[in-house]
């Protein structure tokens, strides 16, 4: 085990900083190894690589390090920590790694792109940053029993490996290390440090001229016309195969990619029709010339030219990195993942211009073409490995086509066997027709409503969980003090509460102050004759009174939880809380609910069904909340009908109150912040939870027994899927148990498909047909068939207050009636259609009577006039346009279906 703490690293590190102040003739040679300047905002990975350069790489004379020196010079005085530290920081090297594993919160596995070596590596926070097949600039440092990252860290767009890497490999085969000197090796590969950042460096700053496919300059031209008849310009747009209507009065006109399958065209430029001007807009000036010579074909006179204008060339700095919205939505990097997978997957038989024409299948058969093709592969996963993991299974299936393996290696020699340093060429951008997944655009539009406020526990609860390692719990006769706050008093400002809880469980009299000092003082007096610890954060006040500071265990941080909400709820009755244990099962409960988001597939008005047993019985109503983004958790009603009640109630009018059903209600959110952070702790989740029981119109806070079932439906509730029927929940906690049975309704509105097919991997996997079908799958696009088949419930979207949110709505009804349908005819499991009537009556009766009304005209739609159509529809998506809308979604043939329209038995 390594003898220092990170604390003494630090100490450590701050020492030899001092130390190399004492040397400023060397400090200077090694800045001068580095660039003269760099921004500091752009690139602070090369301040920290300067660091490591001058503290532990740049060498004397006589080939020592300042990390050498000190451990020279200091040795006998130092203590064994910082000799270790010393000894370590001057076995370091610096090179380019190739991310091959990563394990969250524990290390990575890299490939050492100089030396070819394979490391295990502890690391922590690097592994929630990057991903499979990144590559990295950084030293390594050699510990007592482990290697660790050190100094500047740099990601390296694999767009520029080659830049980077042949020029390095061949620095390094000028020096001719011996291969059995791996010492020696790596010292000179940290001697080439500076090359590598300041080659990175000039890669990121030199810039390049943007081409598109045919290799002409991008810039933004435009050309103007002046039009007699518009009505007649956009007929004869409309009819011509080169023209795409995108909304009314706005065309895409396609060309031919030379790069790029048939089936994909290029988007050569945007034609907009506005009165009697016509615009058209392309990204070169040659290709504005073509489209001009089309459209004085094409219209004759009906446009006259006006005039041009040219923009500037278009250039970038470095390699254009592709990159997504933080905030993007998990659905959405799960298609795209799929997509640019599949899309990988369709190339693989295609020519390719940088193999000679070869396809990915012609080049695996040779040794080198078997190196290039697994590095294409890389690169390609490469720009889906930040996004989601939704498209693993595709990658494997994708390598084992060509006879590869994700974890093969090939010898570096057969990679980089480029005899010169690759220079930047021009890049090459090219916009497709291909449909991306839309990304969400904020509206510039004011409304008069609020935005809903996006919770800190939705983006945690979408993030893989951080593991920590268990702390020990305390020794007999000892204690562990800890602080809940600051929190706000008022007038009096804000203040903290100083806890102390001993090894039997008891918790010493909380203490108020606004001090860290004044706070431990008090507890200590009251603590005489027990081992004393404290968290990190109090380290510095408790020392004086005998206090040291250790990894919270998790009893206490558990205990410390429940303390902070029977604080913050501020209940009547100290005991509200019960036993630990009742705090324990409800934030875990609450947690588990969180991660599952039910509000993402059901409405507050698809109502559940709660039957009670145990310490509390009865049959209730449930109504979740949170699809609409002001308040998430559940309402559970004490009678049948409450949720129609409250629906129907509408605003109070002057001053009058709106009366509230009997309920146990149940809300998240994640304020105060003091609160939300040791929830966290606990849970990995900053969520703070309330629960309020509401009689007779008047709310309280939630006593033992109630709080015991609200742990209990939420456990039900996270555990609930829209394919399956009911859930059954027991939970015991102390000497309270109640068991939950939870009735599960179909979810009608969310576009999205429900049932227990993997329909995206249906997708990308159709089956190979054995023999001739006897029957003939449709043809028409599934967007234009829903459209079709939706239309008697269409009327009136137009005139609506939202018109998208209500199209979205009423297609979304049509979607889960036509699922429906087709798995009753098709699957094995019946009922949908049944299951879906039942959720439909017991809706409020304000949209039941409506939403039943089209629900059982489409059903007899489907089965009268969409009979022979056996696809499954999924991931509806309603997109605005310039002056309309439009509909996406993803069609798929049911498996049961597969023997008559495919030709394949179902396995």
């Amino acid at each position: 085990m390594t003898t220092w703490s990170p604390t003494a690293f630090a100490r450590g590190l701050a020492s030899l900083r001092a130390f190399v102040s004492t040397e400023p003739e060397l400090s200077a040679s090694a800045r001068a190894d580095f660039p003269e300047a760099w921004d500091d905002q752009r690139f602070s990975w090369m301040s920290a690589a300067l660091m490591a350069w001058t503290l532990h790489g740049k060498e004397d004379a006589e080939g020592r390090t300042a990390a050498d020196r000190q451990l020279l010079q200091q040795g006998q005085s130092l203590s064994r920590a910082e000799r270790g530290i010393l000894s370590a920081l001057a076995a370091s090297w610096c090179s380019v790694f190739e991310v091959e594993e990563v394990r969250l919160g524990q290390g990575l596995r890299l490939r050492d792109l100089l030396l070819d070596e394979v490391l295990e590596v502890k690391e922590r926070s690097l592994t929630t940053q990057v991903a499979r097949y990144d590559l990295i600039g950084s030293w390594v440092m050699p510990t007592e029993d482990h290697l660790e990252l050190v100094g500047g860290i740099v990601l390296i767009p694999r767009s520029v490996r080659e830049h980077v890497i042949v020029a390095m490999r061949q620095k390094l085969a000028a020096q001719q290390p011996p291969a059995s000197d791996l010492p020696g090796r790596r010292r000179q590969a940290r001697r080439l440090a500076p090359f590598l950042f300041r080659r990175v460096l000039e890669l990121f700053t030199t810039e390049q001229p943007l081409l598109n496919a045919d290799g002409e300059p991008l810039r933004s031209c435009t050309a103007r016309f002046r039009i007699r008849h518009p009505a007649k310009v956009e007929e004869r747009l409309r009819q011509h195969d080169g023209f795409t209507r995108e909304g009314k009065g706005s065309y895409e006109w396609q060309g031919p990619h030379p790069l790029a399958p048939t089936n994909n065209p290029a988007v050569w430029g945007f034609v907009t029709v506005e009165g009697k001007s016509l615009v058209l807009n392309t990204q070169s000036a040659q290709r504005l010339e073509k489209g001009k010579a089309l459209l004085a074909e094409l219209l004759g006179a009906e446009a006259e030219h006006e005039e041009d204008t040219l923009g500037p060339e278009q250039s970038i700095r470095g390699a254009p990195t592709p990159s997504l919205p933080d905030d993007m939505p998990l659905e959405l990097a799960d298609q795209l993942a799929l997509m640019l997978a599949q899309r990988a997957r369709d190339e693989l038989s295609r020519g390719i211009p940088a193999w000679s024409g070869k396809s990915a299948r012609e080049m695996v058969r040779s040794t080198e073409g078997r190196a290039q093709v697994l590095e294409w592969l890389k690169d390609q996963e490469s720009q889906v490995s930040h996004l989601s993991d939704a498209a693993d299974t595709l990658w494997d299936n994708l390598y084992a086509e060509l006879g590869l393996s994700r974890d093969e290696r090939i010898p570096l020699t057969q990679v980089y066997t480029s005899k010169e340093v690759p220079s930047l060429e021009p890049i090459r951008a090219e916009l497709t027709t291909t449909e991306l997944p839309e990304l969400p655009e904020l509206s510039e539009d004011l409304s008069l409503e609020p935005v809903p406020r996006r919770r800190a526990f939705q983006d945690a609860a979408r993030r893989k969980p951080r593991r920590k390692a268990a702390a020990p719990e305390l020794e007999p006769g000892a204690l562990y003090a800890f602080k809940l706050g600051p929190i706000d008093v008022g007038v009096d400002g804000r203040t903290s509460v100083y806890v102390a809880l001993t090894s039997d469980g008891e918790v010493l009299p909380p203490v108020f102050g606004r001090r860290d000092a004044e706070g431990l003082e008090s507890l200590a007096r009251g603590s005489a004759g027990l081992k004393r610890y404290c968290e990190s954060r109090l380290a510095r006040a408790g020392v004086a009174h005998g206090f040291n500071s250790r990894p919270m265990p998790d009893s206490v941080a558990r205990a410390r939880a429940a303390l902070a909400l029977q604080l913050y709820w501020g209940p009547e009755k100290p005991d509200a809380l019960g036993t630990p244990e009742v705090a324990d099962a409800l934030l875990d409960a609450m947690a588990a609910l969180i991660r599952a988001e039910p509000w993402e597939e059901w409405t507050n008005e698809e109502v559940f069904t709660v039957h009670l047993e145990g310490a509390v019985k009865g049959t209730r109503e449930l109504s979740v909340m949170g699809g609409g983004g002001s308040e998430f958790g559940f309402a559970l009603f004490d009678r049948a009908g409450s949720v129609e009640r409250m629906s129907m109630s509408g605003l109070p009018a002057g001053n009058v109150d709106v009366l509230i059903p009997d309920s146990l209600g149940v809300t998240l959110e994640d304020e105060p912040g003091w609160v939300a952070k040791v929830v966290k702790d606990v849970t990995g989740l900053p969520f703070v939870p309330d629960v309020m029981r509401v009689q007779r119109n008047t709310p309280r806070q939630g006593n033992t027994e109630e709080l015991v079932v609200a742990a209990a439906v939420g456990r039900a509730l996270a555990l609930a899927r829209p394919e399956e029927r009911e859930v059954n929940v027991v939970l015991k906690v102390g000497g309270l148990q109640v068991r939950v049975q939870l009735e599960v309704p179909l979810p009608l509105l969310t576009g999205r498909y429900v049932g227990t097919l993997d329909l995206l991997r249906l997708a990308s996997q159709r089956p190979t047909a054995t023999r001739a079908p006897t029957r003939t799958l449709p043809t028409k696009k599934v967007s234009e068939t829903l459209l079709e088949f939706a239309r008697p419930i269409l009327d009136g979207v137009e005139e609506s207050e939202d018109p998208e949110a209500e199209l979205f709505t009423c297609l979304a009804l049509a979607l889960s009636v036509w699922n429906a349908v087709v798995q009753d005819t098709w699957e094995p499991e019946k009922g949908w259609v049944e299951r879906a009537r039942a959720t439909l009556r017991r809706m409020p009766r304000d949209v039941r009577e409506s939403m039943l009304h089209d629900f059982e005209l489409l059903v007899e739609r489907k089965r009268r006039h969409f009979a022979d159509d056996p696809r499954l529809l999924d991931a509806l998506d309603v997109v605005q346009r310039p002056g309309d809308l439009g509909v996406r979604l993803v069609g798929v043939v049911t498996p049961g279906a597969w023997d008559e329209f495919v030709g394949v038995s179902r396995e």
